[in-house]
């Protein structure tokens, strides 16, 4: 049987890095060290995450689960 391989998604920060290495003239560990590329990719990963916290939408906890447990545990108390 023919093992299929999958394929395997690129770490972020690792092709950050390399973009930004490529882009400033600069080696892979320079650009690791590099505090303006830590601080390019901590901004641009906030930016993304607002990007997709915007587009969820939330719903409001259940209150009948809340009222059932509640009346669950005071079943089980005897005064």
């Amino acid at each position: 049987m023919d093992a299929v391989k999958k394929e395997r998604r690129q770490n972020r920060w690792v092709t950050h890095v390399k973009q930004y290495s490529e882009d400033n003239d600069m080696r892979y560990h320079e650009a690791l060290k590099d505090v303006n590329c830590r601080n390019q990719y901590r901004v641009n990963k906030l930016i993304t995450l607002k990007k997709n916290a915007s587009s969820v939408e939330y719903k409001k906890p259940c209150n009948k689960n809340k009222k059932n447990i509640i009346k669950r545990l005071f079943s089980c108390v005897s005064i």
